[in-house]
């Protein structure tokens, strides 16, 4: 019954109704519309029982029709609308009631008239005021309708008097229902808030006592695990009292411990004993007292870690009586405390070494770095790395730290001597008394005194690139996570030696690239100077000028390889001028000009695509452009021609003055001065003309 009676109950009480007083009255309402079509459902089994000789559709249909209507507000009030719901069986009873009157007498139909007043008191007491009002309305209209309606006057006497003494009633009851009604729903608010009230509190206050329970629960399963005993100190007595955990704790039997301050101070570890009795004067004066974590012997010779913790008690005279306190194993926390810190320490080495090899491509110094990072985490005294020559068999000294002589820095070590760089593998001996190292003998025979080493292979791609040794002047004792450290440290080796060697191997290549590129210009220069016999030379003299006049200038040592390879190129746009214009030893034509004029443009046109020249375009494209505007092929003026194409202008004509053409002689220095100082301001900048001038007074 329990298993059925559960789910009935709570799929009757999910009803999606906020308003409390009106889910209590959808649940009420609910069960009697079930209750309904539970008497319809057993009429007709007992119809079709009792009377079988009854067709079973007479049976059947009525009871479907009713069981359907009864459903339409059944399923409206389990959707959430709740007043709908009660207007739709308000609304069937007025209309089978209309009905039943309708189809025969008012008289005859008289003990009928009970469905009006069944919906007159569900308006009253479910719905309020509007709804009762509207409902008695409609009932005593259909009456009085039906009275008036009836055609033999005896009939429609009676039928009125019926009508009459119905309203009369109905009337009163709907006076009394209206305040009744009211009352009703507002007590039953009242007790439904009241109810939640209780229901809250009683909720609250059992998930309190769930909740201290719980505590209570967890705070003893804590002491259990955590060790935690619990000791109290008679101050007056010098009187020491402990919980069983307490003497679990400190590994003594309560026979044989004796219970005052010297007894306890004797469980300390000796070092920590004047702490500790400073501790406990402390509480006997009535000091604030800290908490305080010492060593204590276990009979195992064990050391652990114990935190104390507690407060005092004072007497009426406000002398200290009593000190009440905890006592906790706390090793695991301080080892972990430890190991933390060490795993901190080892990070923060590690991206030291990060940073080195990642803002420097000088190997000496990263490699110096992470030496310091060997000696200060792992605690040894001595460590080098060896780095494999280009002969692919030998191993020299790159880097140490720790040692007393230089002897190691001269020393070779073939891979076959080295069974680390031979097997790959870390090698360890615990004892170089008996296995003394020749590396490490100084002239005289004195040696660095090691006893332990490790040799770790520094692997590169598959290959030994070097080796990392670790010395150490006494025992070690290595545990799994200082030879994993050992090992990163060595992975770190590796990565800078491949990170140097990369960036030498780049700069190498690079170097070697802007050689070819700064061969083929020359080579386009050389090609020029030879079409144009009479030129030959001047793009060589032009060039290293234009360079000395820029460093004069204070242009950066930078910019000057840009300066050099567009002043080389200067002219190559003259490859597209044909040989008739450009070598022709009259003067040109204003058209053969025109042509000539456009050399810049075949030189921009030229270089652009090629982004290795792209910073020394401007003086190919702009070489011609004058200070007042009037050049070509742009036009520009002032401070918007390039400063590199103003340098090299002024250089140009100062060679093409002082060298010999066909239809002239080269000028003389004074002459060539005197003129170029005569077109500052129009064909030259001013400052440039400036700085020209000083550079070859010099």
């Amino acid at each position: 019954m329990k298993t059925f009676a559960s789910p009935l109950r709570e799929w009757l009480s999910n009803l999606p109704i906020q308003d409390p007083v009106q889910r209590r009255m959808a649940a009420l309402v609910q069960v009697i519309l079930l209750g309904f079509i539970t008497i319809l459902l057993l009429a007709a089994i007992l119809n079709l029982v009792l009377a079988p000789g009854l067709p079973r559709q007479v049976v059947l249909i009525p009871s479907s029709i009713f069981i359907l209507l009864i459903g339409v507000p059944l399923a409206v009030l389990r959707r959430g609308y709740f007043r709908t719901s009660v207007l739709i069986i308000i609304a069937l009873f007025i209309i089978l009631e209309t009905i039943a009157i309708t189809t025969d007498s008012l008289r005859a139909s008289a003990e009928t008239l009970s469905f009006f007043t069944l919906a007159i008191v569900l308006a009253g007491l479910l719905l309020g005021r509007r709804a009762l009002v509207i409902t008695f309305a409609f009932s005593a209209g259909a009456i009085l309708l039906s009275a008036f309606w009836e055609q033999n006057a005896q009939v429609r006497m009676d039928s009125i008097v019926i009508a009459g003494n119905f309203i009369l009633l109905n009337g009163l009851m709907s006076v009394f229902l209206d305040q009744f009604g009211l009352t009703l729903r507002r007590t039953l608010r009242a007790a439904l808030e009241r109810e939640g009230e209780l229901q809250n509190e009683i909720s609250i206050r059992r998930q309190a006592e769930e909740a201290l329970q719980e505590k209570e629960r967890l705070l003893s399963e804590a002491q259990h695990i955590g060790h935690i005993g619990s000791w109290s100190y008679d101050i007056t007595k010098d009187a020491l009292q402990y919980s069983d955990e307490m003497y679990d704790l400190l590994d003594i039997s309560p026979q044989e411990f004796q219970h005052n301050s010297e007894g306890f101070l004797g469980l300390i570890y000796s070092p920590d004993r004047p702490m500790v009795s400073k501790w406990l004067e402390d509480i006997s004066a009535g000091r604030q007292i800290r908490e305080l974590e010492f060593l204590i012997f276990r009979k195992n010779s064990e050391l652990r870690y114990i935190r104390c913790r507690g407060a005092l008690e004072f007497d009426n005279s406000g002398t200290p009586a009593r000190f009440i306190g905890t006592a906790q194993d706390v090793t695991e926390n301080k080892l972990a405390e430890i190991q933390i810190r060490q795993q901190i320490e080892r990070l923060t080495a590690l991206r030291k070494i990060d940073q080195a090899i990642s803002s420097s491509f000088d190997l000496r110094v990263t490699l110096d770095i992470l030496l310091s990072q060997v000696l200060s985490q792992l605690q040894v005294d001595a460590a080098d790395i060896l780095l494999l020559k280009t002969d692919g068999q030998t191993l020299e000294y790159a880097a140490g730290k720790g040692f007393r002589t230089r002897a190691i820095e001269s020393a070779r070590l073939y891979i076959a001597e080295s069974p680390a760089a031979r097997e790959r593998r870390l090698i360890q001996v615990e004892s170089l008394i008996y296995k003394p190292d020749v590396r490490l003998l100084t002239q005289p025979g004195t040696s660095e005194d090691f006893i332990y080493y490790f040799g770790l292979p520094l692997i590169v791609k598959g290959k030994v690139k070097g080796l990392l040794e670790v010395f150490h002047r006494a025992p070690l004792h290595p545990y799994a996570e200082w030879l994993d450290f050992l090992d990163t440290l060595a992975g770190q080796a590796a990565i800078a030696i491949e990170n140097s060697t990369l960036f030498e191997s780049l700069e190498r290549s690079n170097h070697e690239l802007s050689q070819a590129y700064d061969a083929t210009i020359e080579g386009w220069s050389r090609a020029m100077d030879l079409r144009d016999k009479e030129t030959e030379g001047h793009t060589q003299r032009v060039t290293e000028m234009t360079i000395n006049l820029a460093r004069a200038f204070g242009l950066p040592e930078e910019e000057l390889l840009h300066i050099r390879r567009g002043s080389l190129l200067h002219d190559i746009g003259k490859m597209g001028v044909p040989d008739h214009i450009l070598l022709k030893p009259g003067e040109l034509t204003e058209e053969e000009w025109a042509r000539m004029r456009t050399h810049p443009e075949y030189a921009y046109n030229l270089l652009k695509p090629i982004t290795f020249l792209a910073s020394a375009l401007d003086i190919p494209y702009c070489h011609h452009e004058k200070w007042d505007g009037t050049g070509y092929p742009r036009g520009l003026k002032g401070e918007e021609i390039p400063l590199v194409a103003r340098l090299f202008a002024i250089v140009d004509v100062w060679d093409a003055l002082r060298s010999d053409r066909p239809y002239r002689l080269a000028w003389t220095k004074e002459k060539a001065l005197e003129h170029i100082q005569s077109l500052s301001g129009t064909y030259f900048d001013p400052k440039v003309v400036e700085s020209f001038l000083s550079l070859i007074k010099k």
